[in-house]
């Protein structure tokens, strides 16, 4: 049996100029999870990390700054997400930041279920293309026993999940609003048999570093 032990990234600065930097909590949360690796004694055989500033500052503090990692492309967050952010920050109007995210996720829930599309970038199926595809290499390219940590951001941890479960696809949505940061997802892969052994725990924060977005 191999293991996926998958870690949201820990929070970036929703809001500002420069999103993808982690904020000063997004910098806790990732130590605070490094820590809580390191005091289990967490061996991973390979780290893989999505291409985004907010992936790679967070695997940094979770193995440390001496392991190497690999970038993969195929871990980005869909690309309709950065779009629908740009989109809702730019028509904010003075509207405070829980109003902005609350229509940032009902827009991005809406493009989840087809009901509406972002101009240059990629569509619901294709975005599930991409992942499914992604998963399925990373599945055969695993050894027996293999220990691999991800780092990568909510919608793809929730299509793996919802794909997984096999549910109907506006779960996609509601999965992705239950996200924490620095949160850790685990799937186990054994033969051609693929399931899920823990969702989105943040048993390893504290109550005051636990966050959405």
């Amino acid at each position: 049996m191999a293991t996926f032990v998958i870690v949201r990234h820990a929070q970036a600065s929703f809001g500002s100029q420069d999103y993808d930097a982690l904020s000063a909590l997004g910098i806790t949360q990732a130590e605070t999870t490094g820590r809580h690796f390191a005091s289990r004694g967490a061996a991973f055989d390979r780290v893989l990390v999505g291409p985004r500033v907010r992936h790679a500052e967070t695997a940094r503090r979770l193995v440390g700054p001496r392991r190497d990692f690999a970038a993969v492309d195929a871990l980005d967050e869909c690309g309709a997400g950065h779009g629908l952010m740009r989109h809702v920050l730019e028509h904010r109007e003075g509207a405070p930041m829980r109003a902005v995210l609350e229509r940032y996720l009902q827009l991005l829930e809406a493009w989840g279920r087809g009901a509406h599309e972002v101009p240059g970038c990629e569509t619901r199926a294709q975005f599930g293309q991409r992942i499914a595809g992604w998963f399925d290499q990373a599945c055969a390219d695993l050894r027996q026993g293999e220990h691999v940590l991800v780092v990568t951001s909510a919608g793809v941890i929730a299509l793996l999940v919802s794909d997984l479960l096999q549910a109907p696809a506006p779960a996609w949505g509601q999965l992705m609003r239950t996200m924490r940061n620095a949160s850790i997802s685990e799937l186990l892969v054994s033969g051609g048999r693929r399931s899920l052994a823990s969702f989105n725990s943040t048993a390893h924060l504290e109550p005051a570093q636990v966050s959405g977005i």
